[in-house]
């Protein structure tokens, strides 16, 4: 797993045989063309004389983050740890073998839709530590999901940090035209945004592959464990656990949402099919997404309608796995309140909610007279609706009408209130 110390021009005669990268027979994700390169570019700042601020790697924030505009609860699950057994066999930091022979870096996947969030943009790649940009490159072809064969050759979309001791940082797989705009020796911050998680070069679907290297060019495992003897402390800022059990989602949809993993197809694209809208008497699909679940934990899945009221009371025991679809249906003709209802996911001290609405029909016309909404209220027709009735303060009300909305004397609306023309009575 180390660097060769040889000289310079010992390094370039036997280049070609023995990559100080990789050991013999190993694989890994980024091609060995790219590793020669970049041994090459740190030969030269060697020969320059350059002088590090720091004698030691800086600790490091997580290197991604959702982008703006997007507040899902979670995004992303871990699905390989550094390989650090220099032979055939496989050990990660922790002694297990979350990891594939050969990998010198963390895989980091979008989660629970990674095409769609690929394509979105949801998740950004942010610089772990400050430093200076090594090397990048842009422009690659980012909807790759194969990697077996992969060819030597095979380029991705990336960013190379240098940081203040001459240690670097790899992001790699890279969305197309997202890598950041400045050169290399710019100056970048930690947390500065560097791109957004692609699946460029070799690579089987959106993640980002996240390498750490000391000034050596030595590989490091910046997680702490047993079984890594690459540093004796966490990089991390705050190292994330092992199994990092938690919710990435809580929805509803028209339809139960497919993950297409491992169906050949390419790229790998998901029925997605979000609503959050329903006329009663049609059927909503929740789905809640964990990841790194831990056998006995239980999880639950409650509803409340818009009065606060009970409504379902679900239980799952989700086997160990590192990711885990929670899926019920429920016709909404057992919603009786028309309104915004609530669907809350519970696990592992952790708790999401989401929101969605039932309309009680669809009539062609509907008239409200002297009602006071006390709680959020969700009412539909396929032409026309009038109204004279109270929205009081603290609720949410919600009128769609395809041709005319009218207000007449008596209409107060005092909180949150929308009305809406056109799309109305659609399931």
């Amino acid at each position: 797993m180390n660097i060769n110390n040889a000289s310079f021009i010992l390094l370039v005669c036997i280049l070609c045989v023995c990559n100080p990268f990789v050991s013999a027979g190993q694989k890994n994700c980024v091609p060995e063309s790219l590793y020669q390169r970049w041994e090459l570019m740190a030969e030269a700042d060697k020969k320059s004389n350059i002088q590090y601020k720091s004698n030691q790697i800086p600790l490091l924030n997580w290197p991604l983050r959702l982008a703006s505009g997007f507040n899902y609860p979670n995004y992303y699950v871990i699905n390989n740890y550094v390989d650090l057994d220099s032979g055939p066999g496989i050990e990660d930091y922790n002694c297990g073998a979350k990891s594939y022979n050969g990998h010198r870096g963390t895989d980091i996947d979008l989660d629970p839709f990674e095409w769609q969030m690929k394509n979105e943009g949801s998740v950004d790649v942010i610089a772990a530590a400050a430093g200076t940009i090594f090397d990048k490159d842009d422009g690659i072809f980012d909807e790759n999901c194969n990697t077996s064969p992969c060819p030597s050759n095979t380029r991705g979309n990336y960013v190379i940090i240098q940081h203040d001791d001459g240690s670097r940082t790899l992001y790699y797989h890279i969305k197309r035209f997202s890598v950041t705009s400045k050169n290399i020796g710019d100056a970048v911050a930690q947390g500065e945004y560097l791109g957004k998680v692609g699946s460029s070069g070799c690579s089987s679907h959106p993640h980002l592959h996240f390498e750490v290297w000391n000034s050596q060019l030595d590989v490091v495992d910046p997680f702490a464990g047993s079984c890594n003897t690459t540093t004796t402390s966490s990089l991390w800022a705050n190292q994330k656990p092992y199994n990092d059990t938690g919710i990435n989602r809580i929805g509803t949809y028209s339809s139960v949402p497919v993950h297409p993993e491992g169906n050949g197809a390419c790229p790998n694209t998901h029925n997605v099919n979000q609503k959050n809208h329903f006329t009663r008497g049609s059927s909503v699909y929740i789905q809640g997404n964990l990841r790194h679940t831990l056998s006995g934990i239980w999880a639950y899945i409650k509803v409340r309608d818009p009065n606060g009221l009970l409504v379902a009371d679900l239980t799952y025991t989700p086997p160990t796995d590192d990711r885990y679809f929670l899926n019920h249906t429920f016709n909404t003709s057992l919603f009786s309140v028309p309104g915004k209802y609530t669907v809350t996911l519970n696990y592992f001290f952790a708790t999401v909610t989401h929101d969605f609405w039932v309309t009680d029909g669809c009539p062609s016309n509907r008239t409200l007279s002297n009602e006071t909404h006390n709680a959020d209220r969700w009412y539909n027709a396929s032409q026309t609706i009038t109204s004279n009735s109270d929205s009081n303060a603290g609720v949410e009300t919600l009128y769609n009408a395809n041709n005319r909305i009218t207000m007449t004397p008596g209409f107060s609306a005092k909180n949150r209130f929308r009305a809406y023309l056109g799309n109305a009575c659609i399931n």
